[in-house]
């Protein structure tokens, strides 16, 4: 009999092969120190009681359940690459200037884009795979790779002026203030630990501040929800009123 659907053979978990992908049980209050495929950051999951998850990777510092969390996003700015990527291997060449003042680990951009702001091949988008270790204010411009998830199928050269973005899904820290809002992890979270990231639906948030029951909240300094006012992200709704540090429930609007 032929199978049918999506099946996969190299996930030593499941413990026999051929065994149905949905079958691969991962709960939302699980974190892992590592991950195997299908999941990576970003990778969703929804539940019939109407919840959204993705995959997302924690930062350097533990997160409380419930509190409200962004990625640290970085963005790199390179005018003009220095010689056109390979297009087979999908490895580009981006020159880091002397006046670049931050230094990123090898990977930071796993999962990020490299992106053509204008030039040749202006508006694609490329997802990255791999990233080399980029260096703070070097003595002279420096070569470091990218290394494009796929092929690269537009032929880019010199004059394509390229940006590099890290994943919205890695790196995640509590909410510094009311723009960028991530979502709420359900439980508590290690450092560095990948982790289920709540991103619509009810949820159960911490106050910063007392809500009464049907309010627009924004994510606040300390992580915690708060009653927005005219101009602020709206990325909840109170199902119920709290007082401030309570513990309460919400509709995450995704």
């Amino acid at each position: 009999m032929a199978k049918q659907g999506l099946y996969v053979t190299d996930i030593p978990e499941l413990g026999q092969p051929w065994r149905p992908l949905h079958q691969y049980k991962w709960s939302v209050w699980e974190e892992r120190e590592e991950i195997k495929f299908p999941h990576k950051p970003g990778f969703p999951k929804v539940l019939n009681n109407g919840q959204e998850f993705v995959v997302a990777k924690n930062g350097s510092t533990a997160l409380a359940r419930g509190i409200c969390v962004k990625p640290a996003i970085a963005v790199i700015d390179i005018t003009d690459l220095p010689e056109a990527p390979d297009l087979l291997s999908g490895k580009v060449v981006i020159d880091i200037p002397t006046t670049h003042a931050t230094a990123y680990a090898e990977d930071y951009f796993q999962d990020g884009y490299l992106y053509v702001k204008s030039g040749t091949g202006q508006g694609l988008n490329f997802p990255v795979a791999r990233s080399e270790a980029i260096p703070a204010s070097p003595a002279s411009a420096t070569n470091v790779t990218i290394t494009i998830d796929g092929e690269i199928f537009v032929e880019l050269d010199t004059t394509s002026d390229v940006t590099l973005v890290s994943s919205p899904f890695r790196n995640m820290a509590i909410s510094s203030g009311a723009v960028g809002f991530g979502g709420l992890p359900p439980d508590e979270v290690s450092a560095d630990a990948y982790f289920w990231l709540q991103k619509k639906g009810p949820a159960v948030a911490v106050a910063s501040s007392a809500v009464t029951t049907g309010a627009a909240l924004t994510s606040t300094t300390a992580g915690g929800l708060a009653t927005a006012t005219a101009g602020q992200q709206i990325v909840a709704y109170s199902i119920e009123a709290a007082a401030n540090n309570e513990y309460f429930q919400v509709f995450l609007t995704g």
